[in-house]
């Protein structure tokens, strides 16, 4: 069973703005990244695994916000997804018409036409992961002592990772503290029945959250 991502505490006093999990892995969910952003600190909470599969611990990464000397934020599309996804669409789509034009003069047998329908399958399942995953999302912060701390959202979680970087933006070059009104705006809404990590890190911060 998949363990899930452990629960980030903030430190006493510590006032939490902003708590998510991203998720960059497109198959395996469950290798998530936690995210949590507060007055004092950024913090960063990866499932640790063994052989990139089965969840064992976690590393947790963070920087104080007051020793955050640059920042990337952004989107980017790496360029050799694309190609490798293109290149197996192209020969997924060779297959699949050199199969419908030659199996009616009997190239293929039963068993070879079997094999050719599941190589393209597969080099057409391969080629859309390549397509979705080449875009990525997120931010890398680097520190006065030449530490750093990254994270990347995955598929469909655009919104979620662009509140946490305009926050980041407002924390780092804009007002020393996040007004309430603010911080609700950026703060996501806990699905109903919810008592995960963000839930319980921003109430343990902040009593009189909502």
């Amino acid at each position: 069973m998949p363990q899930q991502l452990p629960q980030i505490r903030p430190l006493p006093g510590e006032t939490v703005y902003y708590g998510a999990e991203f998720h960059p892995n497109l198959i395996l969910r469950y290798l998530s990244e936690g995210v949590l952003i507060t007055d004092r600190r950024v913090v960063v909470r990866r499932t640790s695994t063994i052989f990139g599969l089965i969840p064992r611990g976690y590393v947790e990464e963070s920087m104080p916000v007051d020793h955050i000397s640059d920042m990337t934020l952004g989107r980017r599309t790496t360029t050799w997804k694309i190609i490798a996804g293109s290149v197996a669409l192209v020969a997924a789509l060779w297959l699949l018409l050199s199969a419908g034009l030659v199996y009616g003069g009997g190239y293929y047998g039963g068993g070879e036409s079997a094999l050719v329908a599941l190589a393209i399958i597969v080099l057409l399942v391969y080629a859309v992961y390549q397509f979705l995953t080449a875009k990525a999302d997120g931010f890398v912060l680097r520190g006065t002592g030449a530490g750093t701390v990254a994270a990347t959202g995955g598929w469909g979680e655009d919104e979620i990772v662009g509140k946490a970087k305009d926050l980041l933006v407002m924390l780092v070059y804009g007002a020393s503290r996040i007004p309430d009104a603010v911080r609700d705006q950026f703060a996501p809404p806990p699905p109903p029945g919810d008592t995960g990590p963000r839930v319980q890190a921003r109430h343990a911060a902040d009593p009189g959250a909502r």
